[in-house]
């Protein structure tokens, strides 16, 4: 197996906080998103629940403010 990197875009449902973007390096990109989604939309209080989606790096670099 080999490690590949991932952005993961979290958004409140809400809209009362802005969208957050991490970086992550995964074995399984596929489990890692479902242990995202079970952790952030399924199982967190509904006060805390987030959209879990997949970003690019280009919206990674820009939510930092990186221009290359």
């Amino acid at each position: 197996m080999k490690p590949a990197d991932m952005h993961i875009r979290l958004t409140d449902p809400t809209g009362k906080h802005a969208p957050v973007i991490n970086f992550h390096r995964v074995w399984d990109r596929q489990k890692f998103y479902r242990a995202q989604v079970l952790l952030h939309e399924v199982a967190a209080d509904p006060a805390d629940r987030r959209l879990v989606s997949i970003a690019s790096e280009a919206e990674y670099d820009a939510a930092r403010g990186v221009s290359l």
